[in-house]
């Protein structure tokens, strides 16, 4: 509950100061939202791996998200996410059990970050 409370005071921020929530801040969200322990998830690096259109026309995303967050033995990690989302009338979209995956390694051609990003992508083309 506080997680989800904490995410609409963000945005609530956000949208006051007069800033849109670009879709790096919507992927840490996301993100932070799925976490054991949200209050301890730090967002360290954003970055759009590819964006276009959904079936429907909507803006879609793949952000890679490296952050640190406390794992269920309370020991801090830091890992790196693929979040995959699209936004329809500010509505995001996307699946808990599908958007998720980890970045990959940057020296293996077959499971880099920009391979996992286009394989993600799949998932909106038309």
């Amino acid at each position: 509950m506080k997680s989800k409370l904490y995410n609409i005071l963000l945005l609530a921020v956000f949208l006051l100061s007069g800033c849109q929530a670009g879709p790096e801040t919507q992927a840490t969200l996301i993100l932070r939202d799925q976490m054991k322990s949200p209050d301890s998830f730090v967002a360290k690096d954003t970055k759009i791996m590819w964006q276009g259109k959904d079936q429907k026309g909507n803006n879609a995303y793949v952000i890679q998200v490296v952050y640190t967050a406390q794992n269920s033995y309370g020991a801090y990690l830091q890992e790196c996410k693929m979040v995959a989302f699209s936004i329809s009338n500010k509505h995001l979209h996307y699946d808990k059990n599908g958007n998720f995956e980890d970045c990959g390694d940057e020296d293996n051609a077959l499971l880099n970050p920009k391979y996992i990003a286009k394989l993600m992508s799949s998932r909106f083309s038309n």
